[in-house]
């Protein structure tokens, strides 16, 4: 049987090595981007954002709104790159982290080159389903700021009445932002599995989310509870070696505390997030894939991909099952002279003979 527990026991120490290799890599090119836009875009601030506005004193900016705002326009343009930059590599490490995931549940292992090929291969689209829920997240934030910003003023204007209704209400509209990240918990599984772009990956997680709001919810609890266990082993860290940063003059025994406190939970967090990518991989291949995809039954680990009928491989590179030959052995062209195969010989009980033409 699939289970969470058989996958992690064949791949989970895997999966979580690769995923800390990955986040080594990503971080570093992360880390090299970064620098490099920050610096092209103080070049660019400095030499067109004051030459292009014909300023040659920074202070005169304070005395024209409108070149400051052309600046600030400028400097908000280059933070949006930044971080448009950062969700671009951090997509490769979602992708490769959730591909092999899906691997290990439907070929019962994984590769450590996987994580690059599919990284590369799903990173685009990845990409944009990270757009697609980010903006589907921020619509759900709305009303709870819209909310918040009614408690603060009827607060400062002694509406005491409203400020406590606009506080039960903000709490209220706080549970959107929750429910939109269950709605799309399985977009990224399903994105790769089936090998589809983001807006359909998108759209679909919605409707699987309409049809078994139950298992969403039960999983988000699974979700939780591995969350809280990472938590719990954080605080018990920090406790043991990060209190030194409550000391206003730390020694060197407290530095060398705060170091493996980092180290411990950056080598552990990986492992926490493959449990939670074969999770998501598991409930989806056993218990969706079947609701929003009728007609392809579960996916046995065991057997390999497309063991079941119907199903086909999560992965692009073979071809469909109606297309695959029946026999392992290539097709030869069979010898004229050798008798033909049960299923086409003739379904007469006797064999048939030439007719004598003189006894016509």
């Amino acid at each position: 049987m699939l289970t969470f527990f058989n996958v992690w026991k064949r791949n989970g120490m895997k999966i979580g090595g690769t995923l800390l290799l990955g986040t080594l890599i990503t971080s570093f090119a992360a880390s090299i981007v970064t620098f490099i836009l920050y610096l092209v875009g103080a070049l660019l601030v400095v030499a067109l954002g004051f030459g292009a506005l014909g300023v040659s004193d920074p202070q005169a900016l304070l005395n024209d709104p409108s070149q400051l705002g052309g600046l600030i326009f400028l400097v908000i343009f280059f933070v949006f790159i930044i971080y448009g930059a950062m969700f671009f590599i951090q997509s490769f490490h979602l992708a490769g982290g959730f591909g092999i995931a899906n691997e290990a549940t439907t070929n019962g292992s994984t590769r450590f080159e996987s994580y690059f090929s599919l990284g590369f291969r799903y990173m685009w689209r990845t990409f944009l389903l990270t757009l697609l829920i980010s903006i589907y997240t921020f619509i759900a934030v709305i009303p709870f700021l819209i909310l918040i910003t009614v408690t603060s003023y009827a607060d400062e204007s002694g509406n005491t009445s409203l400020a406590i209704l606009a506080g039960i209400g903000a709490f209220i509209m706080l549970l959107l932002p929750i429910f939109t990240g269950i709605s799309t918990m399985f977009a990224f599984p399903m994105l790769i599995a089936e090998n589809i772009g983001a807006w359909k990956a998108f759209t679909h997680s919605l409707k699987l989310f309409r049809k078994a709001k139950g298992k969403h919810f039960t999983t988000f609890l699974w979700i939780v509870l591995n969350v809280l266990i990472f938590y719990i082993i954080f605080v018990v860290l920090f406790l043991s070696f990060g209190l030194s940063l409550f000391t206003d003059t730390p020694s060197a025994a407290d530095l060398m505390g705060l170091f493996i406190f980092y180290m411990l939970t950056f080598l552990i967090m990986p492992f926490f997030q493959g449990g939670m990518n074969i999770l998501l991989a598991v409930r989806y291949h056993r218990d969706m894939r079947a609701l929003i995809f009728p007609g392809n039954p579960p996916h046995s680990p065991t057997q390999g991909p497309g063991s079941n009928p119907g199903q086909p491989s999560p992965y692009p590179d073979q071809a469909p099952l109606d297309q695959q030959p029946s026999s392992p052995y290539p097709a030869f062209p069979r010898d004229p002279h050798e008798p033909a195969p049960p299923n086409q010989q003739s379904n007469a009980p006797y064999p048939s003979f030439p007719t004598d033409p003189h006894n016509s």
